[in-house]
């Protein structure tokens, strides 16, 4: 009520903070998704990219103030020389999951490509399914965890990524275990073989994310702060807020 009082009593940052409210509230209820979800129709038709978008000095000053006043989750703040995580529960046949990869990868692959070891991105596993976690009606999105993981250990797990976020509509275990034998030459033998054991990591990863409060996908977290499906512009500026708090140019 403090923030309120004081916000509204400048009729610009009532301005700004209204503009926010509005765009806020918009961006949760397109990318959010519960995990319990309703009955819905997924699609897989193609998300244009978003428009670029600068931030000018007044936005940027209400941002870094917002972060300031949030709360660090310990178990998500970097560690081993990391100055800057960026944490994302995902589920792979979640749209709202599939929209924010086409936002945020390019400007991920930017931070990696210049801070390697500074700025790290971690993909946790989050299914909105009963058999590998905390449930919901997508039926195959265990499936889509493995088969990534098995991916990743041939080197091909962003052209799994990939394709499983271009296929949502029609994911089924034998379209991902015939994807899996093209992208990554994992046989439907080996992936059977191996299920139930991947499987495991991947509750894991469920497991903390329910720990952490995670009901939703996609959930984000930088440095610990939960943040809500922020538009590319603010979620790079809080990474460069991050990169200067820790002493990173």
């Amino acid at each position: 009520m403090k923030d309120m009082r004081a916000v509204f009593s400048r009729p610009v940052a009532a301005t700004l903070a209204l503009v926010w409210l509005i765009g806020s509230v918009s961006l949760i209820a397109f990318f959010r998704e519960e995990a319990h979800p309703q009955a819905q129709t997924n699609t897989a038709a193609a998300v244009p990219p978003a428009p670029a978008e600068t931030l000018d000095a007044a936005q940027i000053a209400e941002w870094h103030a917002w972060l300031d006043r949030q709360p660090r989750v310990s178990e998500v703040v970097p560690t081993d020389g990391v100055k800057v995580l960026f944490v994302k529960f995902n589920d792979f046949q979640c749209p709202s999951c599939r929209a924010t990869w086409v936002a945020y990868k390019d400007l991920i692959a930017k931070y990696e490509a210049k801070y390697p070891g500074v700025f790290k991105f971690e993909l946790r596993d989050f299914p909105l399914e009963g058999e590998c976690g905390s449930g919901g009606q997508h039926m195959a999105a265990c499936e889509g965890a493995a088969a990534v993981r098995m991916a990743r250990e041939r080197n091909q797990g962003p052209q799994m990524e990939a394709w499983l976020y271009d296929h949502q509509a029609e994911m089924t275990r034998d379209s991902i275990k015939a994807a899996l034998q093209n992208i990554a030459n994992v046989s439907g033998a080996d992936y059977d073989a191996k299920y139930a054991s991947t499987l495991e990591k991947v509750r894991v990863d469920s497991q903390f994310g329910s720990k952490l409060g995670v009901n939703g996908t996609p959930t984000f977290y930088l440095n610990g702060i939960k943040l809500p499906s922020v538009r590319t512009a603010h979620l790079e500026e809080a990474i460069v807020y991050e990169l200067q708090k820790a002493g990173v140019s």
